[in-house]
Order: structure tokens, then sequence, then C-alpha cells
């Protein structure tokens, strides 16, 4: 069975139409069927109660929403596949009702999304990153090295890089790491537009960095020929998209440490989708909801339920104001940016 995965299932999945981060969780599926299948004929495992069992154990010891996954990659890309190679008459899964939620892992910790910083814990983040030297700066994860290694220096930069570039765009993470500099354009004002061709509504939309500071450390920071650069880029290549686990890995290293440096305690748990939530707040009395849905490129419906924090309207307030911080406008620009959050469609 693992050797049909791996030949036939995965390229099935390499193929396919799918969305960056679809696959990569169709892939994570694949890695926990194969942990699970291994010594087993496929006879065997095409048995309901084997994949049944199997399903549960993955829900058991890695979330109800891993293994939901995992029986989608059951069905679509190992099943489906063998019906077509004629080795079995049917999806055992279908029509069949699985148990996953009585057995699942359960959260341990404070659930990730849906919480807003507020506009002054905002401000001290951006503010402290913008002031950053991350030249000679050692990442909290080199802490107790004398010097830094040139590869750690270069993860501390991306991660400043890419919260800064979320803090500014509200961009999932797949969404910043794959941003490449071709994809950038600069408006009469000066303002940096990004281009997000792929999206959970598939609907291409275009980007403007809103708060003028970040617009300027991205100037600074654009290359002067190679767009093909990405805008965060690996830190050993950046020509190359950053590795997910890696990049997960640093910015949880990070936002521990700078939730106990800036007296921040939600940089303790949360990660990388607090920026939409907390964007989306902020511009609640600049942007209709509809205008705000197709900003985060997601649906109405989607807004209202994930991205409203009732835990916090201090952004709501902060909104009646410019949109975000910073005393200065861009070099180049005005306070445009706040009346072009109007027209975002």
């Amino acid at each position: 069975m693992t050797d049909y995965i791996t030949q036939v299932t995965i390229p099935a999945i390499e193929r396919a139409p799918l969305e960056n981060t679809s696959r990569r969780r169709y892939l994570i599926g694949v890695g926990h069927l194969k942990d699970r299948f291994t010594g087993y004929s496929i006879a065997d495992a095409t048995r309901f109660r084997t994949l049944e069992s199997t399903l549960q154990d993955i829900s058991r010891l890695h979330g109800k929403a891993s293994a939901i996954s995992s029986r989608t990659v059951l069905s679509r890309y190992v099943l489906q596949q063998l019906i077509r190679d004629e080795v079995i008459d049917g999806n055992p899964l279908s029509g069949m009702t699985i148990d996953l939620d009585s057995i699942a892992l359960k959260r341990q910790t404070p659930k990730r999304g849906g919480q807003a910083l507020t506009g002054d814990e905002r401000e001290r983040l951006v503010t402290y990153l913008l002031e950053l030297d991350t030249t000679i700066e050692s990442p909290p994860w080199t802490t107790g090295k004398a010097r830094p290694r040139p590869s750690s220096r270069a993860k501390h930069d991306r991660v400043v890089a890419l919260t800064l570039l979320q803090a500014g765009t509200g961009l999932r993470v797949s969404e910043a790491n794959c941003a490449k500099w071709s994809d950038v354009d600069v408006d009469d004002d000066g303002v940096l537009n990004i281009s997000v061709a792929e999206s959970k509504t598939d609907r291409p939309r275009r980007i403007p960095i809103l708060d003028p500071r970040i617009n300027q450390f991205f100037r600074e920071r654009k290359p002067d020929k190679d767009d093909d650069l990405h805008l965060i880029g690996s830190p050993i290549d950046p020509t190359t998209a950053w590795e997910d686990g890696n990049c997960r890995k640093c910015v949880a290293a990070s936002y521990t440490a700078w939730s106990r440096e800036l007296e921040i305690p939600l940089l303790e748990h949360a990660r990388t989708h607090l920026w939409r939530t907390t964007l989306n707040e902020l511009t609640k009395g600049v942007l209709s909801t509809s205008q705000r849905a197709a900003f985060f490129g997601h649906t109405e419906e989607i807004n209202r339920q994930a991205y409203t924090d009732l835990t916090n309207i201090d952004g709501i307030a902060a909104s009646a104001g410019p949109v975000l911080g910073g005393d200065e406008p861009v070099q180049g620009t005005t306070r445009k940016t706040t009346r072009k959050l109007r027209v975002v469609e």
C-alpha cells in the first residue's frame, strides 16, 4: 500500500489543479497515511475497519482536521485511483460515517486566529521591528551563541520582513512567501501593490501595502534588476520560497520572544493569521464587509465568522483616524493610501 501511495497517489496530488495550501495539507495527510499503512497489503489496507481505525488514529494523534484531510486524500487520491486501476471495485468509505470527534486530539493551547492585536500593540510591534538591525542582532533561536551564523541572521531578517509584510497587507503566510517582486507594481503615489494570483476564492486580487512606513521598508529592499526574487525568500536562496516548516518554526520562536520583550501576551500563542483579524478590525470604519472580503481574499460570510474579534473593539475606534500608523507619508506619496482602501474591489 505504501508503494502504491508513493508511485500513484503523490504524483496525482502533484498534478492536480490545487492551491498550494491544499496541496501541502494533502501531502501532510499522505505522510500520516503512509506511517499507518506500513506493512499492509492493498487488500488489507482497503478493508473498511482498517480505514476506519487509521482515520481514528490520526484524529487521536493529530486532531480531527488532520483526519478529515486524510480522509479526503484516501477517497480522492488513493481509493479512486485503485478503482481506476481495477484493483478494487468500489470506495469502502462511500456513505460511511466515522466517529472522529470523541477521540480527537484536544487543543491544549488557545485557538489561533480570530483574535486581533490592539492598535497600541500593533504600533509597538511594528515600530520595534522597523528599528531592528537584523544584520547584527542575534535572533531568539540563537540565544547563547556569541556570534550568530550568517544563516541565523538571514532567518532573523526574513521573519522580520515577513511579519512587517503581513502587518501591512494581511496576506496569508503562504501568499506572502510566494510573492515575487515581479508581482509588485508602484503606483503614481509611490505605494507598492502586490498582485495575488491565488486565494481561497480563486479570484486574483491586488493589495496595497497600507502602512506608509512598511511601504518604505520594502521600497528600500526592492532589487534594482532581478524581479524574479521573492519579497521574503528562503534564508539560503532568495530565488526560492521559504520552506513552510522552517518558516513557521522561526516565526514561532520570534513571536514568543517578542511577546515577552514587548509585553504582548497574544503573541505567546497566536501566529501569522492574527494579522488578518487585526487589519480587519482596523479597517472596519473604512471598508464595507464586501470590500474587506475582497481585500483579504475570502467570502463575506467567512469575514463575519472568522475575522471579527469580539474581544477587542480598539481597532474600530482607531479606524476613524488614519488607517494605520506612521506620522510621515512615504517619500513620493500622500495620505491617499487611506482613500485607496475605499475602492478596493
